[in-house]
């Protein structure tokens, strides 16, 4: 395939992708059939089903694109030398750059996991554990070391994720130094 060609097949799934989150936000995800998809994308139902099998083929290819983006774009600092603080701080930074550069994706991903338990692909639920995993393993790094809170690692977890989950979806900037002492208060 040319270079070209494969832009173009890059462009249209994305487009696709941009449209089914729209009309999942619009009309819920079980009020959306793929005819509506294809009608808000613009192309022909013909073409959606050439780059997506069913509606929860799409779904699990958000999910899955969704959950390896966070997981791959912490790669980097889980693998650097920093300290415990230091290393968590820069994954919940990274993490919430991640998701305020693609909302769209991320309000679906954060917000539609109960609809979503009837997919029929569930790929995405390895970067989902993964991603969770290596942030528990973080916190339990901390704790044996001292540097934070001596509470179960899940506690942390739910309590940073409600933090984090409120900071993103309000619609407003998040100030990197304002988070991490938010963050900084919490593991002390």
């Amino acid at each position: 395939m040319s270079t070209r060609k494969e832009k173009e097949r890059i462009a249209r799934k994305k487009l696709i992708i941009d449209s089914a989150l729209a009309t999942f936000k619009e009309h819920g995800i079980d009020g959306v059939t793929m005819e509506q998809i294809a009608i808000n994308s613009e192309f022909g139902k013909a073409t959606l089903y050439y780059y997506f099998t069913s509606k929860d083929d799409i779904i699990s290819t958000i999910l899955e694109e969704g959950w390896k983006n966070l997981l791959t774009g912490i790669e980097d600092i889980i693998s650097s030398s920093a300290s415990p603080e230091k290393k968590f701080l820069e994954v919940i930074n990274k993490l919430a750059l991640i998701v305020s550069n693609n909302h769209n994706i991320y309000e679906f991903l954060f917000t539609a996991h109960n609809a979503v338990q009837s997919t029929e692909n569930q790929g995405w639920k390895k970067y989902q554990s993964r991603l969770y995993n290596t942030i528990l393993g973080m916190i339990d790094d901390g704790m044996q070391k001292k540097k934070f809170v001596d509470l179960k690692p899940e506690v942390i977890m739910q309590a940073i994720g409600g933090i984090f989950h409120s900071l993103v979806f309000m619609d407003k900037e998040i100030k990197e130094n304002d988070f991490s002492k938010l963050i900084e208060r919490f593991m002390a």
